[in-house]
């Protein structure tokens, strides 16, 4: 992402200084492209044609798109899953009145971020254009250096004729004639490398269902945050699970709460536009509270305990930074703990647990 806010600043810098000269430097209208705007990505995150074609307006000052221009501009923004969005700018045609004006190539540039990349596509465009307009004159000159029309021929009689110049002169002639169609500076061709990926925060809320993590079955809440780098993400999340009750045969009962901290490392892969795939390690550190319950005397104790399991989940976007999302995992804890009544075992921790969630996560950046 900082080199493309690197190529939009000199970009930036490129389309001020030409807009930016003196008034009687060339009076002359942008000349009239047509161009081709083509989007194969979500419609919803990127600009409409109009939009983007207002944007050029804006950094050149006047619309220059016709629709019979005889210079063309085809824009393209296409879905990478691995790379994010890829824009590519591919300019084509010429000018029948002069072939060699600086005219063609293509450029590709990519971002995570459409908005920004059809920003940075219509700085290209607007480079090239005012590229374009600035030739023109000195295209015409080339062809009459005085800027006037040749002198109509006079006879024999009435003036000798003027000697030839001399070799060197023609041929200094000649350079300054060409110099100008052996320069093209059109957009470079060459495909920039991807930009840097972006760090994205995000938090997380959501409800859960846990069976053997205490009791039979039971619900609870899960809330955390995560930090994510391309395709690699992180996360640390609380887990609260509501006690469940366990009796004893010879009466009298156990009622036990779970508190979890779980610490994620994620693989992300996308699928489609705004669906996304994710596989986690987990190491989570649990503590069991148990209440005594109908007991002439009630105690409360606790145990703790690490786990190691793994989560499957699936996110799909729902509304601009919010997501909602499905997880399960599974726990084993390293030890298993048991609660006891009157020295009878009433309930023994299992050596693997379940859990369900229905998030929604919030990105922030």
């Amino acid at each position: 992402m900082r080199r493309v806010l690197f190529v939009r600043s000199v970009l930036t810098a490129l389309v001020m200084t030409s807009i930016a000269r003196p008034a009687d430097a060339d009076d002359e209208a942008p000349p009239s492209i047509a161009l081709s705007y083509e989007i194969a990505s979500s419609p919803s995150a990127c600009p409409s044609e109009q939009d983007f074609g207002r944007e050029v307006e804006r950094l050149l000052g006047v619309d220059p798109f016709r629709a019979d221009a005889p210079f063309r501009v085809r824009v393209e923004i296409r879905e990478d899953a691995k790379r994010g969005r890829e824009g590519r700018v591919v300019f084509s045609g010429a000018s029948t009145d002069d072939p060699d004006l600086p005219w063609g190539g293509e450029q590709t540039i990519r971002s995570s971020d459409c908005g920004e990349l059809a920003s940075t596509l219509a700085l290209v465009i607007t480079v090239a254009i005012e590229r374009l307009r600035r030739a023109r004159p000195q295209h015409a000159g080339a062809a009459d250096p005085d800027g006037a029309a040749p002198p109509a021929p006079t006879s024999t009689l009435a003036r000798p004729a003027a000697p030839p110049p001399p070799a060197q002169s023609s041929t200094a002639a000649g350079r300054r004639n060409r110099a100008p169609s052996t320069r093209r500076p059109g957009p470079s061709p060459a495909t920039r490398p991807p930009p840097s990926p972006r760090v994205h925060l995000s938090s997380v809320a959501g409800a859960v269902a846990a069976v053997n993590m205490t009791p039979g079955a039971s619900a609870g809440t899960a809330f955390g945050a995560r930090v994510r780098l391309g395709a690699a993400s992180a996360g640390l999340e609380g887990v609260l699970l509501a006690p469940s009750t366990v009796t004893s045969i010879h009466g009298g009962g156990v009622a036990v709460s779970l508190r979890a901290a779980e610490i994620t490392a994620c693989w992300h892969v996308g699928w489609g536009e705004r669906l996304d795939l994710r596989a986690c390690p987990v190491v989570a550190p649990l503590l069991l509270r148990g209440v005594g319950q109908s007991l002439p005397l009630a105690r409360m104790g606790s145990a703790t305990s690490i786990a190691l399991g793994g989560r499957l989940g699936a996110g799909v976007e729902v509304l601009g930074p919010i997501r909602f999302e499905l997880e399960v995992e599974a726990l084993g804890p390293l030890t298993q703990n048991v609660f006891a009544v009157d020295q009878e075992t009433v309930w023994a921790q299992p050596s693997l647990g379940a859990m369900a969630r229905a998030n929604v996560a919030v990105r922030f950046r």
